[in-house]
């Protein structure tokens, strides 16, 4: 179903800090946000991550265009940092949202899922950057 509710952790909402941690043999909490906007067919995080192939800003923004509850794919933008791509597309794939985006010519993807029975939202990012963080209210 393409809303994105069912893919972000329960109970969240506008306004919420996040922590932005990382599995190893132990949870890491490597960066902070903000959830700043959440929707049926929007959302989006701002906050800032330290991580040994990135330091810096990490603000997504992905809104679904076609705002159809029962398509399992169609468009989408997705914004990361300062980049934005208005012809991104997203699928539903594995239990997760997969956002598929190039900016330039670097392709990135993005895989939204809940984590931990809800309690939290797993972010994965392969492609320009590599990163697979955790999102968990505070």
């Amino acid at each position: 179903m393409a809303s994105i509710l069912p893919y972000v952790s329960t109970g969240a909402v506008p306004g919420q800090k996040l922590k932005l941690k990382i599995k190893k043999f132990v949870w890491l909490t490597v960066g902070d946000g903000v959830l700043e906007s959440l929707s049926d067919y929007e959302v989006a995080v701002n906050g800032t991550v330290d991580v040994m192939v990135y330091k810096g800003d990490l603000n997504i923004k992905v809104h679904l265009l076609d705002e159809d509850p029962g398509a399992d794919s169609g468009p989408c933008v997705l914004n990361l940092n300062s980049h934005s791509d208005e012809n991104a597309n997203y699928q539903v794939k594995n239990g997760a949202l997969v956002v598929s985006a190039a900016f330039g010519d670097k392709k990135q993807e993005i895989a939204i899922s809940r984590y931990n029975k809800g309690s939290m939202t797993e972010c994965n990012l392969s492609g320009y950057l590599d990163i697979g963080a955790y999102l968990e209210a505070q």
